[in-house]
């Protein structure tokens, strides 16, 4: 099993928010948050949990979750 590395600013990034799905680039980083400018905007409240993606060896790898904030 590999060790998940820290997001980086500027990689890019799958979001899923319920049954919405978009890509975006991480925009600023700080200690437990992450922003991040999607091409396509999703629709979702405050709170909602996100899970995130990252492109390892070619194929896109679940590496986390989080939650929306405002």
């Amino acid at each position: 099993m590999r060790k998940v590395e820290p997001i980086r600013k500027g990689e890019a990034l799958v979001v899923n928010v319920g049954t919405a799905v978009s890509i975006g680039a991480v925009t600023h980083v700080g200690k437990d948050e992450a922003e991040i400018k999607l091409r396509i905007p999703v629709a979702a409240f405050d709170g909602a949990r996100v899970a995130i993606s990252r492109q390892v060896e070619g194929r896109w790898r679940l590496i986390g979750y989080g939650f929306i904030k405002s």
